[in-house]
């Protein structure tokens, strides 16, 4: 899994002040003490720096706790947290925490300027899904013609 730490935190963790790094990621990104330490220790050194980070509309906090939450394999906050930072829906953001969680990189920014394919069977906010009631008047007058057949038939 890719995680974005900046580059100066992870020279640090490197250099082997470990406690000093982890401070300074607590203090930067809100992580708790655990997140902060996991984190830091499944970062890669080639993906230390962060597109995202430099010049992106989501916060580089928001994408460190999407990374903590998966490190720490909190799949339920990580997708929560893609969702409200990116605007993704909750199938979209669910499948590319899973994708991530399996090894993929987690490209934020095509998320947020890729719009999401609409789905043929999903309803735009505010529409009524189809309850196949073609169907069910059809069973209707069905019914109603074998009724006034057996109606017709006795008198």
């Amino acid at each position: 899994m890719s995680t974005l730490v900046p580059a100066e935190i992870l020279s640090i963790w490197n250099s082997g002040s470990k406690v000093l790094a982890i401070k300074l990621l607590r203090e930067q990104s809100g992580l708790g003490l655990a997140e902060a330490k996991q984190l830091l220790e499944s970062a890669n050194a080639g993906a230390a720096d962060s597109p995202l980070a430099m010049n992106s509309a989501i916060p580089a906090n928001a994408e460190l706790r999407i990374h903590a939450a998966m490190a720490s394999g909190n799949k339920l906050e990580a997708v929560k947290l893609l969702k409200e930072a990116t605007g993704l829906g909750l199938a979209e953001a669910k499948e590319r925490i899973d994708e991530a969680m399996q090894g993929e990189p987690l490209n934020l920014e095509a998320a947020l300027h890729q719009p999401t394919p609409r789905n043929a069977a999903s309803s735009a906010p505010g529409e009524v899904k189809s309850s196949h009631g073609t169907l069910w008047l059809a069973l209707i007058l069905v019914a109603l013609a074998w009724g006034a057949w057996f109606y017709f038939k006795a008198a």
